[in-house]
């Protein structure tokens, strides 16, 4: 069972890269510029079945037990876990958060200005801090993929970072955070 979960993560990871991969709209030189709309806040249409449209389109709505943690203006999933840093320039573009069998997961993928050395740097001190088990790493100028998983409060956690620099957006880096517990 371990090992199912643990391949769904990885099946998941590469269909955020894939995705991502395919975000910049560059048709025959033509670059689209409307921003994007971060999945919190679409709604779901009337006629849809909302019941579970919500679950993968929203963010849960904020109350005073469960307060929605936020970032430069966007909500992030209240399952995301505590102390993820995020650059200062930080543009959310998809912002989603899951639990399925008492098991939370997140997927969050984001935008900034700042160097890759400095993207680096941030996470590369952040996933040595956690002392992930099973890492695996691959980071250069062009990309950054930090996988590995933790345990922590008697949870296993599998943590991943993926991105690089946009061919469609020159000085704009892309980054698709996941993390699930297993």
């Amino acid at each position: 069972m371990k090992r199912k979960k643990w391949l769904s993560f990885i099946y998941l990871s590469a269909l955020a890269v894939m995705l991502s991969a395919c975000g910049g709209e560059a048709n025959e030189g033509s670059v689209n510029t409307e921003p994007t709309t971060p999945i919190a806040e679409t709604k779901p249409t009337a006629e849809a079945d909302t019941d579970h449209m919500e679950a993968a389109t929203s963010a849960p709505e904020a109350t005073e037990e469960s307060p929605l943690a936020e970032v430069n203006g966007s909500e992030l999933p209240e399952q995301m876990p505590e102390g993820f840093p995020f650059p200062e320039d930080v543009t959310i573009t998809t912002s989603t958060g899951a639990e399925n069998e008492s098991k939370k997961s997140v997927l969050i993928i984001f935008e900034t200005s700042q160097s890759m050395e400095d993207v680096t740097k941030l996470y590369n001190d952040y996933f040595k801090s956690l002392k992930l088990e099973n890492l695996g790493q691959t980071i250069d100028d062009k990309n950054i993929i930090i996988q590995g998983t933790s345990s922590s409060g008697g949870s296993n956690e599998a943590w991943s970072l993926i991105g690089g620099p946009l061919a469609a957006r020159e000085g704009v880096i892309e980054l698709t955070f996941t993390w699930g517990e297993l």
